[in-house]
Order: structure tokens, then sequence, then C-alpha cells
């Protein structure tokens, strides 16, 4: 039996204010109340965290990423939602078909864990290089294609106190800065040959983390360092 109050808990950034709208309707449909809570992202992630890992259960519903719900999963701390899609008691049959049928096919493996749908996709994001024509082609740059000549792109337009060579991320955290190795390092450039080759020590793949190193390093040096307390 559904508990009276469905908890739930999401980002506060202004894609998640549709579920304002959604937590209402489904209050008005099932006459469960709604209890929706928003957070920063770093806000977010301590209480989902310590929610979960405590056993604390006080969220039914949840945002989560690829990075979290893995590990949940592995902790049986997550339901499986593929034999409530299959309940027509619990999912209507319209329902079910925009679930299997209007969600692309990739956004459902990536929410899949060892057979069972642990999540369903409301959203999806992709990672975009943006990069400034006019100082591509004054610094003779082409655009990059692997890792270590965005690494080069980046430390070549890097000028302190007046430009830096790189801007991604940099709040520290799980989540926030690892988004960028997650995402961006391993998705876009280095996925395959860091995942297919095996082996951490290649030099295939030091050259490819040495390369992230140089990334972030341009991207720092123009920041002033922080003051130890």
């Amino acid at each position: 039996m559904p508990s009276e109050t469905l908890s739930i808990i999401v980002e506060d950034f202004s894609p998640n204010y549709v579920f304002r709208d959604h937590a209402k309707e489904f209050s008005e449909k099932s006459g469960i109340e709604t209890k929706l809570e928003m957070y920063t992202e770093q806000e977010l992630r301590e209480k989902m965290t310590k929610d979960i890992i405590a056993h604390e259960a006080n969220y039914d519903v949840l945002l989560l990423t690829k990075q979290e719900h893995s590990l949940y999963a592995k902790s049986n701390s997550l339901t499986d939602l593929s034999q409530l899609v299959a309940d027509p008691s619990y999912t209507t049959e319209q329902e079910a078909r925009s679930i299997t049928g209007d969600i692309f096919p990739s956004f459902i493996q990536y929410n899949q864990w060892d057979g069972k749908l642990i999540g369903i996709p409301y959203s999806g994001e992709g990672n975009v290089l943006f990069y400034r024509k006019d100082l591509f082609k004054n610094f003779h740059i082409k655009i990059p294609k692997t890792m270590p000549e965005l690494a080069r792109a980046a430390k070549k337009l890097h000028k302190p106190s007046d430009q830096v060579g790189i801007v991604m991320r940099g709040m520290a955290g799980y989540g926030l800065n690892m988004f960028v190795f997650g995402n961006v390092f391993f998705g876009a450039w280095g996925r395959d040959g860091l995942i297919k080759s095996g082996d951490r020590n290649s030099i295939a793949n030091k050259e490819f983390m040495h390369s992230n190193s140089t990334l972030i390093c341009s991207q720092n040096m123009a920041l002033e360092p922080t003051p130890r307390q």
C-alpha cells in the first residue's frame, strides 16, 4: 500500500520546476499528499546520500544520476520499476507505452541495472564544446578532436590576468567537478580508449590522464588560491 505522503527530492533548477505541477497533479488523481523538497546540487547529494546509506527512508522519489543509482542499486536500495510498469493495476496501458515507446532506448538502458529498471528518465543532457573562432584563428589552433589536442589548445590559449584557456565545472565535490571526468573526459573523448584497453597503466591511458590533469591546471592557473584558515 502506498504511504499517505509521497516525499520527493530534486535539484532546485529551472528544468525541475515541472515537478511542482506533476506533484500537484499526482495528488489530485491519487488522493495521496505529496511533499516536494528542492535543494542546490550540493545539498541535494548530501541529503540523498545520507538518506540511502543510513537507510533513513525519508524520500520515496529521488532525482539520481547514473553514478549514483548504480551505487545504490548494488545495495538493493532502489525499487525495480519494471514490475510496476508491467502491472496494469499500477500503470495504465497508455503510460506503459509512453515509457517503453516514447523514451529513447539508450535512455532506458542507462537506467537499468542487472536487468532491472531502477529509474525512469524525464530529461537528457549533452556536452558541447564552445570555442571562440577569433581566438582559434589568432592562435592558429585547429578544433581539438582528442584529449591531448584539447589540453594543448587550452594551454596555448591561457594567458594569466588576461584570459583563461578553458572553463569547466569548478566547484569541488561528487557530482560537481566530478561530472567533468565522468561525462566530458570519459564520455566525449576518452571512454573507448580507457575502458576497452582494460589497462590503466598503458601508455595511452597515462597520456589520457595527463591530458586531463593539464586541462585542470590550465583552468586553475588563473584562479586565486584560497587562503588556509
